[in-house]
């Protein structure tokens, strides 16, 4: 299996060595007389201040250094303190550190929960920052403090996931809103309620479910049902299934902070093993999922499917090789199961149907080369019609040639077979069985 979390490879600007005098080839002497002789201690003097002017940054260039990071939040609860802050200069990136971890060329070297201040390292310079104004209230030895200060939602969501160690399933757009206040002198459990009245605060349902997860959803919205649900929980008890279909997952190894809808479905397909059969147009916003327990394949399965509905899509299972992901509304009822693989069918090799944004018309020609039968467009423009499509596992050719009719049918084009060596296609609009 493929990771997902692994880190992005860090580039460094190699050294440049600084000039070196001995090295500069003697001037050409002029018809003008001799050159005047210079002392070799100017010269030293000369290269030393030239290479002080590379190396020392101007006091400009290092106040944006120190500005680079934002404070959002500081937090004492069990014996240990972290500080939460964003890198202005990595797109806002948040980082959240105990006291004396060393991260990503990142340190937490000083935190003071009373006076709100923190010191970090970075990449050998200290920085330190400071919350906005301490309150009058601040305890010089808290028990327990959570002080927030302009933290998003993905900012509370993680603070939140570290102290329960339950793994957030969301939305994406909870709304623009932002956590700002100070409490203190409370163990874990009062933390974990503080934070979830947060949520309230700002008409966030913050909900328990299982043992490793929590749901958060706009006030009042319907957590959606998922039909895959009941397959997950057989799968997930039978313990007649292999070792490696139950695998284990640690922390983190899923690392979504903020996931575009394409590579989200390319970890889904992976996870599951199975092909995925999507409309081309389907959108999506980036989604975010970041594991906080160790947990199965099915209950990871089971977090992909949720976070997939509360961004207003669902995943369908089809068969045993196959999944529909389309937006929540689309009746899935209407696609045609996978057929049994035909034994005397020729074999398809995974990744041999690969079509990216490619025009239906391609569609129609594979599907003619497996099922044998002609493909005759009832308008023209259908031929021009978007498809993606790529088979993950080897494929009998009659499961290949439903997989194709599906993905058009996801499309909106519908095929009437005619008779058994004709096909009809046609807007799913015209279909006798169009629901969508």
């Amino acid at each position: 299996m493929m990771r997902w979390n692994k880190p992005m490879p860090r580039y460094r600007r190699a050294a440049v060595p600084a000039a070196d005098s001995a090295g500069v080839p003697p001037q050409a002497p002029t018809d003008r007389g001799s050159a005047p002789r210079r002392s070799p201690l100017r010269g030293l003097l000369l290269t030393t201040l030239a290479s002080l002017a590379f190396a020392l940054p101007s006091f400009e260039s290092r106040a944006e250094e120190e500005d680079r990071f934002e404070l959002r939040a500081i937090l004492t609860v069990a014996g240990a303190r972290h500080a939460m802050f964003a890198d202005t200069e990595a797109s806002g990136k948040t980082h959240m550190l105990r006291s004396g971890e060393d991260k990503d060329d990142l340190q937490l070297v000083a935190l003071d929960p009373a006076k709100g201040s923190v010191v970090i390292r970075h990449r050998g310079r200290r920085h330190p920052m400071q919350m906005d104004a301490p309150p009058d209230a601040a305890s010089a030895s808290p028990r327990g403090v959570i002080w927030l200060q302009n933290a998003t939602i993905a900012d509370i969501t993680a603070i939140y996931q570290r102290i329960t160690t339950r793994t957030v399933l969301r939305a994406s757009d909870l709304g623009d809103v932002s956590f700002s206040f100070r409490e203190q002198n409370f163990d874990t459990p009062k933390a974990a309620s503080r934070l979830i009245e947060a949520f309230k605060e700002k008409e966030i349902d913050l909900i328990p479910n299982g043992k490793r997860f929590a749901i958060a959803r706009r006030h009042g919205s319907v957590i959606p049902a998922l039909p895959n649900y009941a397959e997950i929980v057989e799968a997930a008890s039978d313990t007649s299934k292999r070792t490696s279909e139950s695998r284990l997952m640690q922390v983190g190894s899923v690392n979504f902070p903020n996931l575009d809808l394409s590579q989200f479905l390319e970890f889904y397909a992976e996870l599951t093993e199975r092909t995925v059969l999507k409309p081309a147009a389907l959108q999506g916003t980036a989604l975010s999922l970041v594991t906080q327990t160790d947990m199965n394949r099915w209950e990871a399965i089971y977090a992909l499917d949720m976070t997939l509905a509360l961004n207003g899509l669902k995943s369908t299972f089809l068969g045993d090789k196959f999944t529909a992901i389309t937006e929540l509304n689309y009746d899935t009822g209407q696609l045609p199961g996978p057929p049994d693989p035909d034994p005397d069918a020729a074999m398809i090799k995974p990744g041999a149907i690969r079509f990216n944004k490619a025009p239906a018309k391609r569609a129609f020609q594979r599907y003619q080369e497996l099922a044998k039968a002609r493909v005759v467009a009832s308008q023209p423009n259908l031929a021009e019609v978007s498809v993606d499509l790529e088979n993950r596992d080897e494929l009998a050719a009659n499961e290949a040639a439903w997989a194709v009719e599906t993905v058009l049918r996801l499309n909106g084009i519908h095929f009437q077979h005619t008779d058994d060596n004709n096909v009809r296609a046609q807007p799913v609009a015209k279909a006798p069985d169009a629901k969508n």
